[in-house]
């Protein structure tokens, strides 16, 4: 199925015209699909790019395995770069499974929590926290399945929330800086999802994330860059001129990508042990 379309739904643009929400199959037409969620926030710029760039290489070359790409499901807010629905203001990564007869976000929910149920396998393509530049990294919940990744993977002990892509066992794909897009971001996400989508199932250790936060105001400037490990005293950064210093080892996921910071905010993100 070289690009073959999948039909969610329409919404209504502001000025007035109906706007369609589909995906796009690839791959055999028998078996599970494994199924690429992106632009379910208005904001995740780098996961938009990147499914737009796996779009362009499975019509050239097709996956082994039946695959569903939807690459921008939530059109309105791409529109206004905003993260939650606009007008109605409400978070579509959580309006799982959706209702046929609701607004248009549970419309449109509900047309593809029929396909997710029928999934294989899950992965959403998620954007960096606000604020922050992250490395591509992977986020997986309990008792979901995760194989061998080439990028850091956190997973948590608690359930995804209900509602959202990863209360069914998606595994979520992460990074770059706050609406941007980056080259090396999208590539690296477009290389992680290729591999898990070949992975062989083995289930990575949970790990503790470590947030250094800010203890007095000022502005920060990073020093490092994510991706790499640190070792305790290593520089992050200068917040006010003063040197921040890790003080955990590990590897750095995020540094503080907006320059001000208020007692509290958060400049650092590191994956640790337990």
């Amino acid at each position: 199925m070289p690009g073959m379309r999948v039909p969610l739904g329409h919404i209504e643009l502001p000025g007035g015209d109906a706007v369609a929400v589909s995906g796009e199959g690839f791959g055999p037409l028998s078996g599970r699909p494994a199924i690429v969620l992106a632009g379910l926030h208005g904001d995740a710029a780098e996961g938009v790019a990147a499914a737009l760039a796996l779009s362009a290489l499975w019509r050239r070359s097709p996956p082994a395995r039946p695959v569903l790409l939807f690459g921008c499901l939530n059109p309105l807010a791409v529109l206004h770069g905003s993260h939650r629905w606009p007008g109605l203001d409400v978070d579509f990564a959580s309006r799982l499974p959706g209702d046929a007869e609701g607004h248009p976000p549970d419309r449109i929910a509900a047309a593809l929590f029929e396909h997710i149920r029928g999934a294989e396998r899950v992965i959403e393509l998620g954007a960096p926290d606000p604020g922050l530049w992250e490395c591509v990294h992977a986020e997986a919940w309990d008792d979901t399945p995760m194989p061998d990744l080439p990028i850091p993977c956190v997973r948590y002990a608690e359930r995804a929330e209900p509602g959202s892509p990863g209360a069914w066992g998606a595994l979520r794909l992460r990074g770059g800086r706050t609406g941007r897009v980056h080259p090396d971001g999208v590539n690296t996400l477009t290389g992680a999802v290729l591999s898990w989508l070949d992975g062989s199932g083995s289930v990575q250790p949970t790990a503790a994330v470590h947030v250094a936060r800010a203890e007095t105001a000022g502005i920060f400037t990073p020093r490092n860059r994510p991706g790499g490990r640190v070792e305790p005293g290593d520089l992050l950064g200068e917040l006010g001129g003063e040197p921040v210093l890790s003080t955990v080892a590990g590897i750095l996921l995020a540094l503080r990508d907006k320059p001000t910071a208020h007692v509290g905010s958060a400049l650092a993100r590191i994956l640790g042990s337990t």
